[in-house]
């Protein structure tokens, strides 16, 4: 995560070295745009993405057993995607173990269990935000225990 804040900072001092961050606070919002310039290899990834996403999009409506989501694009290399990636392949796998060995109505009864695990998850993601906000006001630091709720 603190990766993404240096680049971020890197970016921001080098529109100030070069005059842009100035120039694009006295234009107008529309004409910010105009001073805006693409990376060819940023807009290389950005188009083999799209034309990805569409690919797979329609090889799912094509084929409906088809396993690659193209969603799988929107969020590859994402934190979210990197910290949440076992639960995915965790869920999937149990779900797909109790269909293939339990059916229809086994799923259907099992889903209550895990729509309660999905909102306890929650819950403690929420709890967690407001105990570090509480500790925040408190202290005047964050929180030194970081919490992790799930594996992945």
């Amino acid at each position: 995560m603190t990766s993404y804040f240096d680049q971020s900072a890197r970016y921001f001092n080098q529109m100030k070295a070069s005059g842009v961050f100035e120039a694009s606070k006295e234009a107008a919002p529309l004409a910010r745009l105009s001073l805006a310039r693409a990376n060819t290899m940023e807009l290389r990834f950005f188009i083999y993405g799209m034309i990805g996403v569409v690919g797979l999009s329609m090889l799912r409506f094509r084929f409906s057993k088809f396993p690659i989501h193209p969603v799988l694009f929107l969020v590859m290399g994402t934190y979210p995607s990197g910290s949440t990636w076992g639960s995915f392949l965790a869920g999937w796998l149990i779900k797909s173990l109790v269909v293939r060995f339990g059916g229809g109505g086994v799923y259907q009864r099992l889903k209550p269990l895990f729509i309660g695990l999905v909102a306890a998850e929650l819950f403690m993601i929420g709890l967690s935000v407001v105990i570090d906000f509480v500790y925040f006001i408190h202290a005047g630091r964050p929180s030194p225990v970081k919490f992790v709720i799930m594996p992945g």
